[in-house]
């Protein structure tokens, strides 16, 4: 509270909290003007400009006034002047920052709700459920219906606006509704119907959004010219029954007519694991089972399926593809990987006949040459018959030496005529052995 003289007379402890930084100056006897100088100085104001602000609001004190003003800690204050009767006034400043930083966002809010109705292709209108009187309507609306006042002038029937209504009382909301309306130049448009209701000005007003069945009717013609002209087989399934609800042409080349999809496995436990994998996890992707074939032939195939809600009921989205192909190409390669496996063993033990091979045949030369010095060497008819019954042994065991190493030496392929006796003898050799 100041007096006549523009001093201050006393104040509560919340108004020396919004000015805390000028506290220690708030004592009784202050000037108005002095306060007001000291809020700048003591960096009170967000802009220095709020002291004139101030100033000028209480000039005279006439008459009560208000103003707004910004604190530099962020806080805005609403400043009201009251005069005294004894020619002083009394200020009181109430912290206003929530509700303005609250107005703005609504205001925000707004601006971004116009925007998304302005910029809205789809056509939408507000009318008094009552008598149909327009509230708002979308630029769309107004490029469709021109500027109406009545709803009601919309419709091709007026019944059908009977029954929006009823159907609207009764739910509150209408989903889909389909209904022929009249457009401002005159032409007759069959269109998808949304609403919802809604309280505006103490008035049940519906909100209507409107969908031209024609342009859903193209996109979804486009979907369906690209679904059915995949090159794969798509199929849509409800997931309890198996009832097929879509299927591409291709899916029919593989599966044949069936209309559903557990005539399509061989064993069933395949599909219940399919669809226990499924409710699960949500998806399956390259689910492996044996079906039939559109001509009976039983094949191996793969199924990869999301599972998804359609008109509130489990339906599954799968892609099907033949492994028969893909198998064939597995078991080729496995032998092939046992072929080089058996090729790497073979090529291992050559190495190790050869190894043992050369190993053998020094011994085995000094065998030979030591009964060879026998038989020259003695005259006795029992050692040469001895030394010679080892030189032949010896010598049969080099032969069978000699054949190994030729059998495990890596050389040149050399295409030439070739003594076919000497193979064969080459050939019993081993086979003797073997059988020795």
């Amino acid at each position: 509270v100041f007096d006549a003289d523009r001093r201050l007379v006393v104040m509560n402890e919340r108004f020396a909290e919004v000015l805390e930084p000028i506290r220690h100056r708030l004592v009784p006897g202050l000037r108005w003007e002095d306060m007001l100088q000291a809020c700048a100085a003591g960096d009170v104001y967000a802009d220095a400009a709020d002291r004139e602000t101030e100033w000028q609001a209480n000039i005279g004190a006439g008459d009560a006034r208000e103003v707004e003003i910004a604190h530099s800690n962020g806080r805005v204050f609403r400043v009201r002047y009251n005069p005294t009767r004894s020619g002083g006034f009394v200020v009181v400043r109430s912290d206003i920052t929530a509700s303005r930083e609250a107005k703005r966002a609504l205001e925000d809010s707004e601006a971004l709700l116009r925007n998304i109705l302005q910029t809205n292709p789809i056509p939408v209108v507000m009318a008094r459920l009552r008598d149909g009187l327009i509230i708002y309507r979308s630029p769309a609306a107004r490029d469709l219906f021109g500027d109406t006042v009545d709803a009601r002038e919309h419709y091709e029937d007026p019944a059908d606006r009977d029954e929006y209504v009823r159907i609207l009382r009764r739910d509150g909301q209408v989903n889909d509704h389909r209904i022929t309306f009249r457009t401002a130049d005159g032409a007759r448009m069959e269109m998808s119907t949304n609403g919802r209701l809604t309280q505006y000005g103490g008035e049940t007003c519906v909100v209507s959004t409107l969908i031209d069945l024609d342009e859903l009717a193209a996109r979804e013609a486009i979907i369906r010219k690209v679904v059915e002209n995949c090159p794969a087989p798509i199929l849509m399934t409800d997931a309890d029954s198996g009832r097929i609800l879509f299927r591409s042409p291709e899916l029919d080349r593989l599966f044949g007519t069936e209309a559903n999809t557990q005539k399509f496995y061989v064993d069933p436990a395949d599909r219940e694991g399919f669809i226990r994998a499924l409710r699960r996890d949500g998806s399956v992707s390259d689910y492996r089972a044996r079906f039939y074939r559109a001509d009976g032939q039983t094949f191996w195939g793969a199924v990869s399926a999301r599972l998804i809600e359609y008109k509130g009921r489990p339906v599954i989205v799968s892609y099907s593809r033949d492994m028969t192909e893909q198998l064939e190409l597995e078991l080729d390669l496995s032998r092939q990987r046992e072929r080089v496996f058996q090729n790497e063993k073979l090529s291992a033990l050559g190495g190790v006949l050869a190894n043992v091979s050369h190993s053998l045949n020094n011994p085995l030369s000094v065998v030979v040459g030591h009964a060879l010095m026998l038989r020259e060497a003695s005259d006795d008819p029992d050692v040469l018959r001895q030394a010679t019954k080892i030189g032949e042994a010896a010598e049969q065991c080099a032969d069978i030496v000699r054949t190994y190493l030729s059998m495990t030496r890596q050389e040149p392929v050399d295409l030439r005529t070739a003594d076919l006796n000497g193979i064969v003898q080459t050939a019993l050799d081993v086979v003797r052995h073997r059988s020795g």
